[in-house]
């Protein structure tokens, strides 16, 4: 059975925290496993503040963003996750779909470049600014900010 968009936003507001983001599984609400790039999914600029969903203050409107996921359910279930993250010291809250690409960290060989290349390319095609190494062997996350060349 698969979670309803009210659901999901209820798992969403109820697991991002400041100074630490989060990636949901799109069709059940759950933590994304660790050992992941998180690419944002939606082709930026996406909107005005180039996510899905933004909100200035970080406390979103539960109506709107509920409302912003049934508009877009169909992308997010294709993408596949979801994730929320603050910027601008915690005040800014973008809530975007989101690719999860295995990193290969719980492997015995280590982090994979051809996955962070991938994630990379896929970062690039989607037109966002950084992907987000999410791992439970590093202390904390680890993005990477992406350079575009012109």
């Amino acid at each position: 059975m698969s979670i309803t968009p009210k659901q999901l936003v209820t798992a969403l507001l109820s697991k991002v925290k400041p100074h630490a983001g989060v990636t949901l599984d799109a069709s059940t609400g759950k933590l994304a496993p660790s050992h992941y790039w998180a690419v944002g999914g939606m082709i930026q600029p996406f909107g005005e503040f180039g996510a899905l969903y933004y909100s200035p203050t970080g406390k979103p409107d539960r109506g709107a963003l509920e409302a912003h996921l049934v508009a877009h359910w169909d992308a997010i279930q294709t993408v596949g996750y979801i994730g929320a993250w603050y910027a601008e010291g915690n005040q800014e809250l973008f809530i975007d779909s989101v690719y999860r690409i295995p990193c290969g960290c719980d492997t015995l060989a280590g982090t994979s470049p051809a996955s962070e290349k991938f994630a990379q390319q896929l970062a690039r095609k989607n037109h966002q600014e950084a992907i987000c190494h999410v791992c439970d062997d590093l202390i904390e996350t680890e993005t990477i900010g992406l350079i575009y060349e012109h």
